[in-house]
C-alpha cells in the first residue's frame, strides 16, 4: 500500500517500525523510518534503523530529556547514520519522572 501511494502520488513515505525485523521489507519502500516515541530507547531497533540506509526520525518520548534524545541520536549515526531527524512531543509532569497521583477518598 505504500509503494502504491508512493508511486500514484509521487510523495515521500515516512512510516513507523516496531521490530527490527520490520526495518528490512519497509526500507524497501519507504523514505524515511519512524521509531516510534515509546521505543526511542530501544537500541536495537535504532541500529536497524540505521543499517537500512533510510533517512531515520525519532518521536522524542514525552518521559524522555532532550539530553537524552542525544543518547538516541548517537547510537544511531555511531551505526553510519547521517540523517537523523527528531520530533519533539513535549513532556508532562518534568522529565525523568513518572508521578503517581493518589488520593483518600473519605465518606
Amino acid at each position: 500500500m505504500l509503494h502504491r501511494i508512493k508511486e500514484e502520488l509521487g510523495l515521500q513515505v515516512l512510516t513507523d517500525v516496531h521490530e527490527t525485523s520490520q526495518v528490512p521489507m519497509a526500507a524497501k519502500v519507504v523514505d524515511i523510518l519512524q521509531v516510534p516515541a515509546f521505543l526511542a530507547r530501544q537500541t536495537d531497533l535504532l541500529m536497524g534503523v540505521r543499517h537500512s540506509g533510510r533517512a531515520v526520525n525519532i518521536k522524542k518520548g514525552q518521559f524522555m530529556s532532550p539530553q537524552e534524545m542525544g543518547n538516541a541520536v548517537e547510537k544511531v549515526r555511531s551505526a553510519g547514520g547521517k540523517t537523523v531527524w527528531l520530533t519533539e512531543r513535549g513532556t508532562f509532569f518534568g522529565y525523568n519522572r513518572w508521578l503517581t497521583i493518589s488520593r483518600a477518598w473519605r465518606s
